[in-house]
């Protein structure tokens, strides 16, 4: 089989997949497509490598997971550094390692993967696992608001109405509140009406 064939293969078993509730078909399309995924993995195709890492998290089996996750991130598959950095953030079969996980949220992150800034806006906001750094925070929340991933915009909502990291500017958290309240975040909504 070609190259191109094998990467279209892939390609649609992704497409089928993306977004997919974890299930028996699921893993039944992996496992069906598993030799193609290992030889385009093996040839530094960074979403046959996510694939992989998708098929071993639905067998439960987060240490191969991480092997594949950590293979798609190291070429620049964003979704395989998302998952990388969750597994490495909840310690999912592995010791928790936060600055892993910190490391692959940044390089989702810069690949526009909204719920990865969220993460670090949360990190940062909280100052629970890390040093809190609220203008971090507002940095990673503005961001994730401007990627389409409205609960950022009702953090940086709060942010402006209590001057965390910003500037007191109520116009402004009304304006975050309102973008979230618009996109469905009814705790926003709730905010602009108080």
């Amino acid at each position: 089989m070609k190259m191109w064939q094998r990467f279209i293969i892939v390609a649609v078993l992704f497409l089928n997949l993306y977004g997919a509730e974890k299930n028996e078909r699921d893993l039944s399309s992996l496992a069906h497509s598993y030799d193609t995924l290992i030889q385009n993995c093996n040839e530094d195709i960074g979403k046959s490598c996510f694939m992989l890492g998708v098929y071993y998290e639905l067998k439960n089996n987060f240490a191969q997971a991480l092997v594949y996750f950590d293979k798609a991130c190291s070429l620049g598959d964003r979704q395989g550094c998302f998952y990388s950095a969750t597994i490495y953030h909840e310690g999912l079969a592995v010791e928790k390692n936060l600055a892993k996980a910190i490391k692959n949220y940044e390089k989702a992150c810069k690949k526009e993967d909204a719920v990865a800034c969220y993460n670090l806006g949360i990190l940062n906001y909280e100052g629970v696992e890390i040093a809190s750094d609220l203008q971090q925070a507002a940095h990673y929340f503005e961001k994730t608001c401007q990627l389409g991933y409205v609960d950022g915009c009702y953090e940086l909502g709060v942010m402006y109405e209590d001057g965390l990291g910003v500037a007191k500017d109520y116009a402004l958290a009304i304006y975050y509140y309102e973008k979230a309240c618009d996109g469905g975040y009814s705790k926003a909504c709730l905010a602009i009406t108080e």
